[in-house]
């Protein structure tokens, strides 16, 4: 071998072992992250009590429409960026970011207008079972958050900018900084005199300021903030572009939000702001296998993408889809009897007197959470192989039955469990039939398609 030959080798270990270094320590940031939000919850639970945190929850959910404030603009400027990232083009990033910019504040602002008006105007007191001292607190509380995910929404884009310049690592440390800033604020804040109002400041406005922040920050650092106070036109042609290459991602986002907010939102409704606080406990210990499986399965993103390109690709993703399954499913099971087994002693030292835990709402999130991890690879492989029509279709289905399902079960059968089994129901009626039909009939034409496309691409 020649000294060239082995000075090339060398390198590209290097280069090799540092990108294992640097995805190892995104996913001990990930755990980390986990870690500390894992036990801010059930501390600022117990703390506040579960009426104070229960109400908490029905703003965070109500106010939640504003993350998607932005009608896709955020989404599809990333690939944009990453586009222009690539080429070092920086007047083409500004261009894309000052026109991103100013569309999402003009449409967030908007969104914000409608919202801060029906905070005065809805009727939370008869919806919500607030008394009457309460509310002015709530509406309160309801502003505050309304402006916290404004700045969050407009924020951040500083991290469709990191991602543009790869810098993964980066957007891992910001992500645990601000999620050990919040979640301690949020803890600290639970014991105070206006809970209600120090919590929302706590985990929705300091996240707003802190995206705001760094938005700043990364502006300056690449040099992209003179160039972009220096732009005066804007057009409408490279906004409605951006626009489209994230409006499939949006309807995703809707659905998903509509999926996981709705739920508190009807336990808040037909039950009352305690039975949010259980029902949020219940769903928040049993999503940790979750919020592992997804780490874990970035670990897997890098191989799904090398088996899409074999020959063999049914056997091959079958293979490695296999291993997820079985390591999440060890970790699901394994987890969920030990929460099983601690149930009563976790609900009498978070919630004490609050009803509605019992082992019935327990099993049931454990099991909610064990389908949503078998399912997530899937999804994975989908957006690998550029299938998001086929996903959109499915999410609004999946969607429109699972809140059809909890509305029924929750209001009508007057089950605090209603959302977990409508969700359970859904995924075992609609998504998973819908998944094996798509995996075993079209997937290797789609395989074939994207290949030749690819081919002709390059």
């Amino acid at each position: 071998m020649t000294i060239h030959s082995w000075h090339k080798a060398y390198n590209c270990t290097v280069a090799l072992s540092a990108k294992s270094k640097s995805q190892t320590l995104q996913i001990a940031l990930r755990l980390f992250s986990l870690f500390v939000s894992f036990l801010s919850f059930p501390m600022a639970l117990h703390y506040s009590g579960s009426r104070n945190f229960g109400l908490f929850i029905i703003i965070t959910s109500s106010m939640a429409i504003l993350t998607i404030s932005d009608f896709g603009i955020g989404l599809g400027l990333q690939s944009a960026l990453i586009l222009a990232g690539r080429k070092r083009d920086k007047p083409q990033v500004a261009r894309l970011l000052s026109d991103a910019i100013v569309t999402s504040l003009t449409a967030s602002i908007c969104v914000v207008i409608i919202i801060s008006t029906a905070i005065f105007l809805f009727d939370w007191k008869s919806v919500f079972h607030l008394e009457s001292e309460e509310i002015n607190i709530f509406k309160l509380s309801a502003l505050l958050g309304c402006l916290g995910l404004f700045l969050t929404v407009n924020g951040i884009i500083y991290q469709k900018i990191l991602i543009s310049y790869n810098r993964f690592t980066l957007i891992a440390v910001l992500n645990a900084a601000q999620t050990i800033l919040s979640s301690g604020l949020l803890v600290i804040s639970a014991s105070t005199k206006q809970p209600l109002v120090a919590m929302v400041l706590a985990q929705l406005l300091v996240p707003g300021i802190f995206n705001l922040l760094g938005l700043f920050l990364v502006l300056t650092r690449y040099d992209l903030l003179k160039l972009l106070i220096l732009r005066q036109s804007f057009k409408l042609g490279t906004i409605w572009s951006t626009f489209l290459r994230g409006r499939l991602f949006l309807v995703l986002q809707v659905t998903t939000l509509l999926s996981f907010q709705i739920d508190n939102l009807l336990i808040g409704r037909y039950f009352s702001p305690e039975s949010v606080a259980v029902f949020g406990l219940a769903w928040k210990i049993a999503s940790v296998p979750v919020i592992v499986g997804s780490i874990y399965l970035a670990s897997f993103w890098s191989e799904i993408l090398d088996i899409v390109f074999k020959p063999q690709f049914t056997g091959a993703i079958r293979i490695s889809l296999l291993k997820y399954t079985r390591d999440v499913a060890i970790l699901a099971v394994v987890y969920g009897f030990v929460f099983i087994t601690l149930q009563d002693e976790i609900g009498r030292k978070i919630l004490g007197d609050a009803q509605g835990w019992d082992s019935t709402l327990i099993l049931l999130a454990i099991v909610f959470a064990i389908f949503s991890c078998l399912l997530q690879p899937v999804t994975i492989v989908l957006n690998s192989l550029h299938c998001e029509k086929f996903l959109v279709k499915l999410a609004l289905v999946s969607t429109i039955s699972n809140v059809a399902l909890s509305f029924y079960l929750t209001k009508y059968q007057n089950l605090l469990f209603g959302p977990f089994v409508g969700s359970i129901m859904t995924m075992a009626l609609v998504l998973i039939p819908c998944y094996v039909y798509w995996i075993r009939s079209k997937i290797e034409t789609d395989v074939s398609n994207f290949k030749t496309k690819v081919a002709h691409e390059n």
